[in-house]
């Protein structure tokens, strides 16, 4: 494990949140009548981390350095 804090694997919900802030800015660009607008909002409601991860990739906007994401846009390619 390492000793930087920096380097230390974030918390569920600091995962989460970075996930919903990065959802929030995306949509604010998709229009109202975007499927997976109405999706984001379900998941921002819910806090579903499953499916913001998905759409977070389905829209190539994976958060840098998190593995989770990495390795669902590996078996996507």
């Amino acid at each position: 494990m390492p000793s930087d804090p920096d380097l230390l694997p974030l918390s569920r919900e600091a995962r989460i949140e970075q996930k919903l802030i990065l959802a929030e800015r995306l949509l604010a660009r998709l229009p109202q009548s975007d499927s997976r607008a109405r999706l984001f909002h379900a998941a921002v409601l819910r806090r579903d981390e499953a499916l913001l991860d998905a759409l977070l990739v389905e829209l190539d906007a994976v958060p840098p350095g998190d593995g989770a994401l990495t390795g669902a846009r590996a078996r996507r390619s």
